[in-house]
């Protein structure tokens, strides 16, 4: 915090505003403002040290469950924090050095763009890491039974995956009464809502222990299972969580509550009390495992759906995201399938696209949809939250 207050443009300027005395910054917590989606976009070339080369950082993006597009930087030590926070609570689930691990994870742009559906990462990373990626976005049936096939050769030790997808690859064994002998170890569920009829099918198929995480592209892992799956204990090494009232911004336990995630392995580009989309409940109750970390009891706000496509295939919404990676111009996304041939993209630009730009947003949905679904680009002021007050980039209508 005191870092921040004095080499971080953004920060620097709000203590001198508040008359607020840097070198005891953490005394002004309680009065700390919110950092929200739409300041980080507005000032994140503020929010990155004054003794930081821009060189040396690495330009990340999202959309996240919400679809409002961001990018952000991410500094020299976010990499090395975030890894260790993995590993910590890989172990948790079961992994040790040497496991097969199979990855049911949407591949990101840069692989989409460079390698076949069933292709590994890149072969250097894919063997020091052990593991496999098997791209999440296309859930065809066909897919699925040859999924089924290569993680049955394969074997994997550790299944990590979309909740939505590996609950969807569920679904498809049960179906067609096929019983696999994989993972050996567990499953570790992440980037959606894990609901307790997914996990009780998940485990229904799989028989081996499923453990939910919970992170997002901005800030890395937030939140983790233990064995005890009562919760998800609070990565406090990497982020610091807080569960706050929307309107007084006060800490409130065992009800339901915005979260504010602040890096603390981020020193380069702090994000503090940062407003990421999410509600959740947090408890101070100690876990039966016995460790005696905070826990988000539950975690809401991060649902996502599938496209159905008239050839009876299931597209993970989450392809859509690659599309606006790097477009600045795109400041909120949704895509809503009308009928099962008609799909309606919703953009809220800061300004207009360049004929490049829309033509890749294009060619991302013609490669994904197929030739069967027709789907138009709209250019709206606005995008309403649903009824229930949550954002979501993807709204099916279909039943």
């Amino acid at each position: 915090m005191r870092r921040a207050a004095q080499m971080v443009p953004y920060y620097s300027r709000l203590f001198a505003e508040r008359g607020w005395d840097p070198q005891q910054a953490e005394k002004y917590w309680p009065k700390w403002p919110v950092l929200s989606q739409q300041m980080l976009q507005e000032r994140r070339d503020e929010l990155v040290a004054k003794d930081v080369e821009k060189s040396n950082l690495r330009l990340g993006a999202s959309g996240g469950s919400t679809g409002h597009n961001k990018t952000f930087y991410h500094g020299r030590e976010y990499g090395q924090s975030k890894a260790a926070a993995v590993t910590h609570s890989d172990t948790i689930a079961g992994w040790k050095p040497g496991h097969r691990i199979a990855l049911l994870w949407g591949a990101p742009p840069r692989v989409l763009s460079t390698v076949r559906p069933l292709s590994p990462p890149p072969p250097l990373r894919s063997l020091r890491k052990n593991q496999r990626l098997y791209n999440s976005y296309d859930m065809s049936e066909a897919r699925k039974g040859e999924y089924h096939l290569k993680l049955s050769r394969y074997r994997p030790d550790i299944i990590i995956a979309y909740a939505g997808a590996v609950f969807e690859m569920a679904r498809f064994l049960k179906s067609n009464r096929l019983c696999p002998d994989y993972p050996s170890k567990s499953i570790i569920s992440s980037a959606e809502t894990l609901s307790e009829p997914m996990r009780l099918q998940i485990d229904e198929v799989f028989g081996k222990p499923i453990f939910n995480r919970y992170g997002s592209w901005e800030v890395g892992l937030m939140g983790f299972e233990c064995e005890a799956h009562t919760g998800l204990h609070m990565a406090f090494t990497h982020n610091l969580i807080e569960v706050v009232n929307p309107g007084s911004l006060e800490p409130i336990w065992d009800q339901q509550g915005d979260i504010l995630v602040t890096t603390l392995g981020e020193p380069d580009c702090p994000l503090i009390r940062y407003q990421i989309g999410d509600v959740g409940i947090m408890t101070r109750r100690l876990c039966s495992c016995g460790r005696n970390s905070l826990r988000l009891r539950e975690v809401s706000g991060r649902e996502m759906d599938f496209i159905s496509t008239p050839g009876g295939g299931r597209i993970h919404g989450a392809f859509g995201l690659s599309a606006f990676y790097g477009i600045e111009k795109v400041r909120q996304f949704q895509v809503v399938q009308r009928k099962l041939d008609r799909i309606d993209v919703r953009l809220v630009l800061a300004a207009a696209l360049s004929k490049d730009e829309e033509a890749r947003i294009r060619s991302v949905f013609r490669e994904r949809l197929g030739p069967d679904v027709a789907f138009q680009i709209r250019i709206v002021d606005r995008i309403d939250p649903l009824p229930s007050g949550k954002r979501a980039f993807l709204v099916s209508e279909l039943q």
